[in-house]
């Protein structure tokens, strides 16, 4: 029998489904409340992540965590260490999603390699049962896939292409239909 490495742990989505701890993933979530709270606060949102994974990996049998629970632990923690504002601003972030396209590039796989990450943000942000997901960055994201200096017809094609993929992937994995898209530059 394998034996699973000791310092991974599993986190556990709505729909019973397993996934890696992405401590890098709750550290960006994290971050974001942070600044929305208007703060700069860089290694607050490191450590939280950090030690809810080990947490995890410490004390959680299976070594598995719900989804759901990471979220309430994270507004303990920020209410425990006074950060009411900050809490809060994590709280509401659970509204509305945003997915950085430009981010997703920065890879040397082009577009094949696009759309699979694009697939796994988007199937994270629809498990997370949120209102809204906003893209950002399609424009950097369209230029760097095509290679192109200035903004063309191939451009413009392209990045219909990719908001027509992120309208029809939600509509095919969102639950009850009520998750909206906005594309933001």
């Amino acid at each position: 029998m394998i034996q699973l490495r000791e310092d991974i742990a599993w986190v556990r989505d709505a729909a019973g489904r397993l996934a890696p701890f992405d401590n890098v993933r709750l550290a960006a979530s994290i971050q974001n409340a942070v600044a929305t709270a208007g703060l700069a606060e860089h290694l607050l949102a490191e450590s939280i992540a950090s030690a809810i994974h080990l947490y995890t990996t410490d004390t959680c049998r299976q070594q598995t965590i719900a989804a759901s629970e990471i979220a309430e632990l994270v507004n303990a923690v920020l209410t425990m260490l006074d950060l009411d504002e900050i809490a809060r601003a994590y709280e509401q972030r659970r509204q509305f999603a945003e997915i950085r396209l430009d981010r997703l590039t920065e890879s040397a796989d082009f577009e094949l390699g696009f759309y699979r990450r694009l697939d796994s943000e988007l199937t994270a942000v629809v498990d997370d049962d949120l209102e809204l997901v906003q893209l950002r960055g399609l424009r950097a994201c369209v230029m760097r896939l095509r290679g192109a200096r200035r903004w063309g017809e191939s451009c413009r094609v392209l990045a219909d292409e990719i908001i027509g993929f992120v309208r029809e992937r939600v509509r095919q994995v969102s639950r009850a239909g009520t998750l909206y898209v906005e594309v933001m530059e």
